[in-house]
């Protein structure tokens, strides 16, 4: 990640809205600041074990029962 401050210009109006700089989602460095100021801060909920999510053989599946 370069040494400048990453700067976020946040327009309200939607269809003037952009994505993050290619560097939030490629740069080691900001899974870095993810990981330390978000993910390690506080429980994230990712869903139950039992939410169904999908069939096998025609009989539905929870994310418990995958392997």
């Amino acid at each position: 990640m370069s040494g400048k401050p990453l700067h976020l210009d946040i327009n309200p109006q939607l269809e003037c809205a952009e994505t993050l700089a290619a560097c939030f989602y490629t740069d080691t460095a900001m899974l870095v600041l993810e990981r330390e100021r978000i993910f390690r801060r506080t429980w994230q909920w990712v869903g139950m074990l039992s939410h169904p999510c999908g069939e096998a053989n025609g009989k539905p599946q929870t994310i418990a029962k995958i392997n």
